[in-house]
C-alpha cells in the first residue's frame, strides 16, 4: 500500500481590497507554505461564500493541514467558524493549525483531550466574540504592519508610528524604502 502524503495549505482573508494581506503571507511562508497552496480572499468574512475559499474546500482532502494566520481570518461570526471548523475536521478530517492560538492546532493535538480543548476554546470566542474581537484585530493589525515594516527594511521610528501604518496600509510608500 503506498503511503500519500497530505498536503499543507494556508488560508488568508483581508476584509477590504485596501488591506494588506502581507503580514499573513510572511507567516504562513515561515511555516513552509508553497504559494501556489495559499487561497486569498480580499471581502468580508461575514459568512464563507468568498470565491477562494470555496475553491479551497474543493482541493483541500483527508488528512491535509490547513493554515491560518490567526481564527478571525477564518470569518467574523465565531459560531460560523465553529460550524466550519467542525465540518472540517470531522467530517472532512482535515487538520486546521491557527498559528497565533497553538490550543488550536488539529495537527499536533489529535487525541480526545486536544479534540476536546479546540472544542471548548472555539466555544469561548464564539461567547466572547462581541467583546473581544476588535481589540485584538487592531493589535494584530499594528503588529503585523510592524513586523512586515521590519522585515522590509522600513524605518517606523523615522516615519511616526501613524503615518507609518497608513502609508504601508494604503502602498504610498515601497516596502523597500528607508
Amino acid at each position: 500500500m503506498d503511503f500519500i502524503a497530505n498536503t499543507d495549505y494556508g488560508y488568508i482573508r483581508v476584509s477590504t481590497r485596501e488591506q494588506n494581506e502581507a503580514r499573513q503571507k510572511l507567516a504562513l511562508r515561515a511555516f513552509g507554505i508553497p504559494e501556489q497552496n495559499i487561497y486569498l480572499d480580499k471581502q468580508s468574512g461575514k459568512d464563507f461564500d468568498r470565491p477562494q475559499y470555496q475553491a479551497l474546500l474543493r482541493r483541500i482532502k483527508k488528512d491535509d493541514v490547513l493554515y491560518v494566520k490567526s481564527i478571525d481570518r477564518l470569518g467574523r461570526n465565531y459560531d460560523e467558524i465553529l460550524a466550519q471548523w467542525r465540518y472540517l475536521t470531522k467530517d472532512r478530517e482535515v487538520d486546521i493549525v491557527v498559528l497565533d492560538m497553538p490550543l488550536l492546532d488539529t495537527h499536533q493535538n489529535r487525541d480526545l483531550t486536544g479534540t476536546l480543548i479546540a472544542d471548548i476554546v472555539l466555544q469561548l470566542l464564539a461567547d466572547l466574540s462581541g467583546s473581544c474581537v476588535g481589540v485584538v484585530g487592531k493589535e494584530d493589525e499594528a503588529q503585523g504592519v510592524h513586523n512586515v515594516a521590519v522585515e522590509q527594511d522600513v524605518q517606523l521610528h523615522q516615519l511616526g508610528r501613524h503615518i507609518a501604518v497608513q502609508l504601508i496600509v494604503k502602498g504610498r510608500i515601497s516596502l523597500g524604502a528607508a
